[in-house]
């Protein structure tokens, strides 16, 4: 049974980045193209599912006070960090090699059983290429990387099969 998305505040626990493995049926992914997304890797951080616009400056000689219109939506790179292991990180790489027509998604909830991601709590599309590196490292710290994902579609929500 799926869960129904949550009405209070929620963790960020079952959060996870999601990779399409196939094609989808339309040019953006649907419901119907949801199980075709794979976990990527596990995550310890996302970043923000959009940006800041650039302001246009709009005020006039007849105002006293400096009036603005939202420009043109700021949207950087998206980075997410994870635990460095081996397994998981030369699958990013052969992921990175793909370019930038890749599908991502960040899914939001998982299923009663604790570990299946549904994003019941919302599902963020889009597409771009990724960079996989292995960052600095310290004492007393575990190896982690990161994945830089460009921003080639503005993300937009999706909402799960069978919502």
């Amino acid at each position: 049974m799926a869960l129904t998305a949550s009405k209070t505040p929620t963790s960020t626990i079952h959060t996870y980045l999601m990779h399409l493995e196939g094609s989808i049926t339309g040019p953006v992914p649907t419901s119907s193209d949801l199980s075709k997304f794979k976990k990527a890797m596990d995550i310890k951080d996302y970043p923000d599912m959009g940006g800041k616009p650039d302001t246009i400056e709009t005020t006039t000689l007849s105002e006293d006070t400096q009036t603005t219109v939202n420009g043109v939506q700021k949207l950087d790179s998206f980075e997410f960090t994870a635990n460095y292991i081996k397994d998981v990180y030369d699958a990013m790489k052969e992921i990175d090699k793909k370019g930038n027509d890749e599908w991502w998604a960040l899914y939001l909830g998982a299923a009663a059983d604790g570990t299946t991601p549904d994003g019941h709590d919302g599902i963020f599309v889009w597409k771009g290429g990724s960079t996989t590196y292995l960052t600095s490292g310290a004492t007393n710290k575990a190896r982690e990387m990161k994945t830089y994902i460009s921003a080639g579609t503005k993300p937009v929500t999706v909402e799960p099969a069978g919502a």
